[in-house]
Parts: C-alpha cells; sequence; structure tokens
C-alpha cells in the first residue's frame, strides 16, 4: 500500500525483490498506490476491478474453493474516500464466496482505537461501523500492538496513534479460516505497522503471550471498559 511509484519503476522494483507474479494500481504520481505480489506458479490471482483506492481479485488455487481478496488502500481526503464506500458495498452485495478486505481504511470504527491528537468524529466512527456491518463483514482482530499508524505531534496535542489498518471477512471466509490469524508486525521506518495475515496461524513460543483481540467481547455490556483494561496491561 502507498507504494508511490509506478511504471517501469515499480515493475522493476517488484522483479528486484524477487517476485514474479504481481497486480499493479498506479500511484497517482507520488501518492498511493497498490501492489499484489506472489510467487506461487500454482496459485492463480486475477484481478476483477482495479480503483485507485483498491484492487479486487479471485484466488483459484488447485484443490481449493475460490476465494476473493480486496487490498485497500483509503484516501486521506475526504471527499475520495466517501467514493470508495459504496463501491466495496457493491462488491460485498453481489458475493456469495469466501472474501478477505484488507489494507489501510483511513477510518477507525470505535474511539479506543486512536489514541492522542485531537479530539475524536464519533459521527465518522459510527458511519465506518455502520458500514461493515451493511457489508455483511466481520474484523478478524489483531494480536500484537493495538495502533497501526503513528502520526505527526502537533503543538500542545500528544502525537496520534490510529488503528487504520485491519482485515475484515464476510462470514463464508470465516467458516472457511476459523483459525485465520492477524498479526501486527514491528514498524520499521515506516509510519505503519505491516499486517501479516495468515488462515492457520502458529502457537506462540514465547513466555509472555500477545495481546489478542476477542470479537465475543463487543457483545459484553460492558465492552468498553475490559476492552480498555486488557489494552492498558498490555501497553
Amino acid at each position: 500500500m502507498e507504494t508511490r511509484i509506478s511504471g517501469d519503476n515499480a515493475r522493476n522494483a517488484i522483479r528486484n525483490l524477487g517476485f514474479n507474479h504481481f497486480i499493479i494500481e498506479e500511484a497517482q504520481g507520488f501518492a498511493g498506490g497498490i501492489w499484489i505480489r506472489w510467487n506461487n506458479d500454482n496459485l492463480k490471482i486475477t484481478k476483477l476491478e482495479s480503483h485507485s483506492q483498491y484492487i479486487h481479485t479471485k484466488i483459484e488455487a488447485p484443490y481449493k474453493e475460490e476465494c476473493y481478496l480486496t487490498a485497500v488502500y483509503a484516501s486521506l481526503q475526504a471527499q475520495n474516500c466517501r467514493s470508495l464506500w459504496p463501491l466495496l458495498q457493491n462488491i460485498a452485495n453481489r458475493l456469495d464466496k469466501a472474501w478477505l478486505l484488507t489494507g489501510d481504511f483511513n477510518e477507525i470504527k470505535d474511539p479506543i482505537e486512536k489514541k492522542g491528537g485531537g479530539d475524536t468524529n464519533n459521527r465518522a466512527c459510527r458511519k465506518f461501523k455502520e458500514w461493515i456491518n451493511h457489508c455483511g463483514l466481520i474484523d478478524l482482530g489483531f494480536v500484537g500492538t493495538r495502533f497501526t499508524w503513528r502520526g505527526p505531534k502537533r503543538e500542545g496535542q500528544d502525537k496520534v496513534l490510529k488503528r487504520v489498518d485491519r482485515a475484515l471477512a464476510n462470514s463464508k471466509w470465516n467458516l472457511t479460516y476459523q483459525n485465520a490469524t492477524v498479526q501486527v508486525l514491528p514498524r520499521i521506518n515506516l509510519d505503519h505497522h505491516p499486517l501479516l495475515i495468515s488462515n492457520g496461524g502458529e502457537s506462540n513460543r514465547r513466555g509472555d503471550r500477545p495481546f489478542i483481540f476477542k470479537l465475543m467481547w463487543s457483545t459484553h455490556p460492558d465492552y468498553e471498559n475490559i476492552l480498555q483494561q486488557h489494552w492498558d496491561e498490555k501497553m
């Protein structure tokens, strides 16, 4: 996401990284850009739709039912971002196969997904959460640090931290990959933490278990206090 290069420069960079197959949504000048890259010759990934803010694909592998992946990089410009949600909802309305939607949404769905900076826009949080529900999607949660993006520090405010990167999936995907995990990896020379999504997951061999968000917590009447307590213990 946000590759910031396009054309032959992008293709050469991908080949230099050792990837044989790729799908590119070109960057707009020095902004945006999405790459999907893979090396498995038995894996067929077909681009179905391409947009400046997402790439929607079908994934086919031997002896497995087809599934769908949409890589998202939502624009920081509010007007452009608003045009993204109905496009993705149209995909949701017509898909009856397993679908994973992941990337940088540049939105949070709950005030506790933000720390520092100015006041939280609760209306925007509510609208994003409603959009997720209207699409029939479930947040896959995360393992690791609670915030995925670090913003600038403004005068008189603490540095802003947000959980803008996430993985969402429809019920078919959740039933197919019940042991899936989303790990927030360390951030190195970037303002975002990469996400590692595994459809099976590996057991944690470290003595100190990472924080794991449980989706069932969101149904508890004291959900926010419970979640804040667990996060505070890990910070």
